[in-house]
């Protein structure tokens, strides 16, 4: 799962109207930068149980469940922004 493609499942599952925009001019890194588990699965025995998209929108029903939505709307620009 790419970060764009995360970013835009997110943008879908929050309904929110963002546009993604990239920098060409910054580095991009190694194109296959991806979360993978083969350690953890070879020392511990653990592999998810639970897909991405269903993790994704059982996060994201969590976080609106647990702040208040209102406020993220009013600061997600500010928050987007800040690094």
């Amino acid at each position: 799962m790419s970060i764009l493609l995360t970013c835009r499942a997110i943008i879908e599952k929050t309904g929110h109207d963002a546009t993604i925009e990239t920098d060409p001019s910054k580095p991009t890194g190694p194109y296959n930068r991806v979360a993978d588990n083969a350690l953890a699965n070879d020392l511990l025995g653990w592999s998810a149980r639970t897909g991405f998209y269903e993790g994704l929108d059982r996060t994201i029903g969590w976080y609106c469940n647990n702040h208040d939505v209102q406020e993220i709307r009013d600061e997600l620009q500010l928050r987007l922004m800040q690094r």
